[in-house]
């Protein structure tokens, strides 16, 4: 029955029994009986009495011999005097004797003899004076060898009959160190030796202090309770924490542990082993069970002074030798910085989550006195060992990572050999799979009093999920980061392989590329040891066309190939051991594929390799997508969209280019042109844009054959190209390459039914030395080509500083156009028109002229471009209708002859087109009082042309406001006689350049002729301009013009000599050669 009991337990009760026993026998041989006393009883029966107890007297002594000398415990009785009356055989074994009598017998001097420390027999002496007795007593003896033991002492008095005299106890006696008493006839006691008892418990002690340290330092917050849930252990993490003392918290129950965390009495974690039966929290968003191990992820809203914070909390029971529960341990582990940047990865990548489990930690040891290493069973287990393996500083050594063996032997060296105190390492270490996992170890170091290292404590938690994310985070950065930073495609691929290779030893890469049009497979990148390229695969949706690769891309999964399942597959290039190939996926649909292999060892890729695989292959798939999207944007913004030749942005970029490669290399030579194609507004303008663009696209494609590869030909804008002629070895290659541009520019181009001819004027910058930039390069192109386009059609000029300078002058003269108005410097002369059968005048031409103040007067062939080019001639135009008209209305006044005159203003194209002009005409005419019939107006014929209905409605108002409408040049442009029937115009004039030559060209004079006839026809007043010779007068009255102007009769003259042909009311003298009057 007593069993299940401490040994400690059953000897202390035999004792107590064998002391009671004592005394009972004690009582029986003094005398004493019980209440019935035999003193009533006859004789017979006194004798019959007497015989009977001492029956039971002998009965119960051999009782107590058997007892007393077998009892597992020292027993003892002790006189008053110090003399041991008996001992038991255990008694004399403890103390060293081989007998009970050999015991008796030796032991002359008990204070001496028997006690280690005299503080120990006054102790036990003091505590049986004063109650009689001493009960399970602890204290150091020594054997009669010498050798000391710890003994557990009870001992009694066993008093005699009362003499009425004040008891006491005295003397030296026994174990006791000294009992005396008259009235104590002896002492009862037992010994036992609980020596090994006291070394386990000793034991049981460090081992304690030792996990209490290894709590204190774990890195999580930690927490014991014991079987009645009272908290034993809060290490320093869980004081961090909280702000709650271990002193403060030890000892406490009743849930009072769950204050710091919920501000109420509620069970944690490890309370569910005590209560199995309890409700599951709502605030534990995970929660998993594992045998003794519990694990859940909680919102704790009171903790760090109620701003809260989510917590992974492992409970692991703690259970006695039986099994039964003994208590439990919590860890708590803060994870709301790691939680928010978990949801924050989750939130950008939608499908990964980087955050790690940290509650599997394993506890370990180093104890340098006996360098032996304790290893917990998590701890072997995150190493792939077996739970009972020891493993010693140099198995771990052996097993740590070759390029981080170094850094981890030198952080070993700094802890055992400075003061610090604490550590925290990352490395990694090889499983028994052959793997390699990352380890995260942390622990602290403990000292001896004078400093010396002791003992190196921590915990070890696998981290490998965590780096793997970190891996994947890593390089899913390093491509986004790589789609802004690198150019191309081909820059690209080479940062996601070297991003690769930080984490996945793959020096064997490549990327293909599915060419759907072409039906084929292209190798976009491919990096190998032993092959130097893949050609590209054909036919690849043939099904008879088959590879590890394609067979990625049509089933869409990642395939994973090793040892023998490589020996059968078709392979591109050089048989592999290990083939790993993950789909590169883009909206849904696969794009290519992504591959990495090793020549020699087949398990070389793992599956966690395998597993970073598929998140990689999809952020590479988006990179790919996003940079040919990029890649086309820059196309698109880099080069012109009609005929896809650059435009000026990367024509500028490469001259740039050229100009730092011709200050590095001064053999280096290139070449800028410029061309612009002739008559190309009149083609665009008469045959429709749509035949424009075409011809713009033809010339595009004439172009490239002429140059070579490395030169660029550009379109900057409507007609005009540019060229960039790059590593010229002379001028006379250049000049050649001109030619061939020129006679493939010449050529017609057939568009439909409709045959279109062209030219091109071409301008070049050959000298390209002491050129700053591209801009200044293209300008002086632009200069000379301008110089060809003057010159004449299909020609090319080669720029010089006097162009520049020419340049500069017209850019001053411009300049001073501007201001001209302001400062007066304009002024109009009137060149008179008259009647070819009077000749009477008719009226006056009014022209503006430039008096410049340094260059004087300045050709209107000069400035009248340059304002029309600029947006001046608005302004200019408005002036001179303004001047003229009030001019004419002064005259009208003023002399006689002016009455039935008229003034005609020059429209250019741009006042033409303004639509606000027939109101601008009406406020002149309103504000100097002229009539409308006096003004006319006249507009060229490529003006009406250029918007021809839009001109007819605004010459329409104008006629019904009354002033004339005339075309000047007629002849130059392109009007047809639909158009000129339309057009409600009373005055036609013939263009100087028909008149100056119908003398002696009778095909001008059949074109003069011609139009003559068409005005006539249409009712219409013929005007020839630019007569300057009586011969040329008179044909021109011949053919039927109504009137004639020009330097025959008059040269343009200012306002007072106006005046003065008005008054003469007739035409002047001819005029001779030399400006004066003919005789």
């Amino acid at each position: 029955m007593l069993g299940g009991l401490p040994g400690e337990f059953v000897a202390a009760l035999l004792a107590g029994l064998l002391l009671g026993l004592l005394a009972g026998l004690y009582l029986r041989r003094s005398g004493r009986s019980g209440p019935a006393d035999a003193a009533g009883l006859s004789p017979a029966g006194q004798a019959s009495a007497a015989r009977s107890g001492t029956d039971d007297l002998d009965h119960a002594r051999e009782q107590y011999h058997a007892i007393f000398t077998s009892a597992p415990v020292g027993i003892f009785r002790v006189t008053p005097e110090g003399r041991y009356e008996n001992v038991n055989p255990e008694y004399a074994r403890i103390w060293g004797c081989p007998t009970t009598e050999e015991m008796l017998e030796c032991v002359t001097d008990i204070p001496q003899q028997m006690y280690v420390y005299p503080d120990d027999r006054r102790r036990f002496v003091g505590a049986l004076r004063a109650s009689g007795r001493v009960d399970r007593m602890e204290l150091r003896l020594k054997r009669r060898d010498g050798s000391q033991f710890w003994g557990l002492v009870s001992a009694r008095l066993v008093r005699g009959p009362a003499t009425g005299a004040k008891t006491g106890v005295s003397g030296e006696s026994g174990v006791t160190g000294g009992i005396g008493e008259d009235e104590a006839e002896f002492i009862d006691g037992f010994v036992l030796d609980i020596t090994e008892q006291k070394v386990m418990q000793d034991q049981l002690s460090e081992a304690w202090r030792r996990l209490r340290d290894i709590i204190d330092f774990l890195p999580d917050a930690a927490l014991v309770l014991d079987a009645n849930r009272r908290v034993t252990a809060w290490n320093r993490a869980m004081e961090d924490m909280t702000g709650r003392s271990a002193g403060d918290m030890l000892g406490r129950g009743n849930f009072e542990y769950a204050l710091p965390f919920y501000g109420e009495r509620i069970p944690l974690l490890g309370d569910r082993f005590f209560t199995p039966d309890l409700p599951l929290p709502s605030h534990y968003t995970q929660f998993g069970e594992q045998g003794d191990k519990l694990t859940a992820e909680a919102y704790v809203p009171s903790l760090y002074h109620g701003r809260g914070a989510y917590v992974w909390t492992v409970a692991s029971a703690l259970r006695d030798g039986e099994g039964r529960l003994a208590g439990v341990i919590q860890t708590i582990r803060d994870i709301t910085e790691r939680r928010n940047q978990v949801l924050e990865l989750e939130k950008s990548r939608q499908r990964y989550d980087m955050a790690i489990s940290a509650t599997n930690d394993g506890i370990w040891e180093w104890e340098l006195a006996t360098n032996t290493l304790y290893h917990s069973p998590r701890c072997l287990e995150i190493m792939g060992r077996a739970p009972d393996e020891i493993l010693s500083p140099m198995d771990v050594a052996a097993i740590l990572h070759p390029e981080d063996r170094l850094r981890v032997l030198s952080e070993v060296r700094r802890i055992t050999g400075e003061d610090a105190e604490r550590f925290e390492h990352e490395f990694r270490m090889r499983h028994t799979d052959g793997t390699w996992r990352w380890v995260l170890a942390r622990g602290a170091a403990r000292r001896a009093p004078g400093g010396r290292l002791a003992r190196v404590a921590g915990a070890l938690a696998d981290i490998t999920d965590r780096k793997q994310g970190e891996a994947i985070a890593g390089i899913l950065f390093h491509i986004a980061n790589a789609i802004n930073e690198t150019r191309d495609l081909d820059e690209l691929f080479l940062s996601i392989h070297t991003a690769l290779r930080r984490h996945v030893q793959a020096p064997n890469f490549f990327i293909a590329l599915v060419n759907e049009p072409e039906d084929r497979l292209d190798f976009a990148y491919f990096a190998d040891e032993r092959d130097a390229r893949y050609s590209p695969v054909e036919h690849i949706s043939d099904p008879e066309v088959r590879s590890p690769t394609l067979e990625v891309i049509r089933t869409g999964r990642q395939l994973h190939l090793h040892g023998g399942g490589m020996e059968a597959r078709p392979v591109f290039g050089s048989r592999p051991a290990a083939w790993l190939g993950t789909p590169l996926r883009s909206r849904g649909k696969v794009i290519g594929a992504m591959v990495v292999q090793h020549y020699e060892d087949s398990e070389f890729f793992s599956a966690r390799d395998a597993e970073l695989m598929v998140p990689v292959a999809e952020q590479v798939a988006v990179a790919i997508e996003r940079k040919q999207g990029e890649e086309m944007l820059t196309h698109l913004a880099l080069h012109d969209p009609l005929t896809g030749l650059p435009n000026r942005a990367l024509l500028l970029d490469r001259i740039d280019r050229a100009i730092q490669r011709r200050r590095r290399n001064d053999s280096y030579r290139f070449a800028v042109l410029m061309l612009d194609l002739d008559r190309f507004k009149f083609i665009n303008d008469s045959h429709g844009h749509t035949t424009g663009d075409n011809l713009l696209v033809e010339v595009a494609r004439r172009m490239r054959p002429v140059v070579r590869a490395g030169d660029t030909v550009a379109r900057l804008g409507g007609d005009e190209f540019a060229l960039l002629l790059e590593d010229v070895d002379s001028p006379r290659r250049i000049v050649q390459i001109t030619r061939r541009l020129l006679a493939a520019l010449e050529r017609p181009v057939r568009m439909g039914a409709k045959v279109v001819r062209t030219s091109a004027s071409i301008g070049m910058v050959l000298r390209t030395q002491g050129y700053d930039t591209a801009d200044a390069l293209l300008r002086d192109a632009d200069i000379a080509m301008y110089q060809a386009k003057a010159q004449g059609k299909g020609r090319f000029r080669v720029f010089n500083q006097s162009m520049h300078r020419q340049t500069m002058e017209l850019m001053t003269l411009e300049s001073d156009l501007s201001l001209a108005l302001r400062r007066k410097q304009l002024y109009l002369e009137y060149q008179p028109v008259f009647a070819v059968d009077g000749p009477a005048l008719l009226g006056f031409e009014a022209l503006v002229r430039w008096r410049h103040p340094t260059e004087g007067a300045v050709p209107p062939a000069r400035f009248i471009p340059m304002a029309e080019e600029t947006g001046l001639i608005l302004r200019i135009g408005q002036w001179v209708l303004e001047q003229a008209a009030a001019t004419l209305a002064r005259w009208r006044v003023e002399l006689l002859g002016a009455r039935d005159l008229y003034v005609s203003v020059n429209l250019s194209a741009r006042q033409a087109s303004q639509s606000n002009l027939t109101g601008r005409v009406a406020r002149v005419l309103s504000d100097t009082g002229l009539p409308p019939e006096a003004l006319k107006l006249e507009i060229t014929e490529t003006a009406i042309m250029k918007d021809p209905d839009g001109a007819l409605q605004r010459l329409e108002a104008l006629r019904r406001l009354g002033v004339g409408i005339g075309i000047d040049d007629f002849g130059t442009g392109y009007s047809s006689l639909a158009y000129l029937q339309r057009f409600p115009v009373d005055t036609l004039k013939v263009d100087r350049s028909f008149v100056s030559s119908v003398a002696g060209d009778a095909e001008n004079r059949e074109i003069v002729r011609t139009v003559v006839t068409l005005g006539r026809s249409l009712g219409l007043h013929v005007v020839a301009e630019g007569v300057e010779t009586a011969e040329q007068f008179a044909i021109v009255a011949e053919l039927g013009c109504h009137a004639v102007q020009g330097y025959h009769f008059s040269r343009p003259v200012d306002e007072a000599r106006a005046a003065g042909i008005i008054k003469a009311g007739a035409a002047p003298a001819p005029l001779g050669a030399d400006g004066t009057a003919a005789s």
